[in-house]
């Protein structure tokens, strides 16, 4: 989940301008309150939130151990384990890159 500086919570939307779709996350308080005058919160562009989770997410599934730890109360079985970790490098290497 993603919060803004105050905690409130984040939700997806977007705007479309001249026929282009722009992507953004607003503050759920600007989108929930009505009170008149200026609200605090934020508009963040979606592009960069999203690429930075993808890279994370692909960088986690490349990483053996932490696919392990996460497994470990789960599928205690090393050969399981082994499956599992397999199949998240494959899954990894098969999404796309980000910049």
């Amino acid at each position: 989940m993603l919060f803004d500086g105050d905690g409130n919570r984040m939700t997806p939307s977007h705007a479309v301008k001249k026929g282009t779709r722009y992507g953004y996350y607003v503050s759920r308080r600007l989108i929930t309150q009505n009170q008149p005058g200026k609200l605090a919160g934020l508009r963040v562009p979606a592009g960069e939130i999203e690429q930075l989770v993808a890279s994370q997410l692909r960088r986690w599934l490349l990483d053996a151990g932490s696919i392990c730890w996460a497994a470990s109360t789960k599928l205690p079985d090393p050969s399981a384990q082994r499956e599992l970790v397999a199949r998240a490098a494959d899954t990894a290497k098969g999404w796309p890159r980000c910049r």
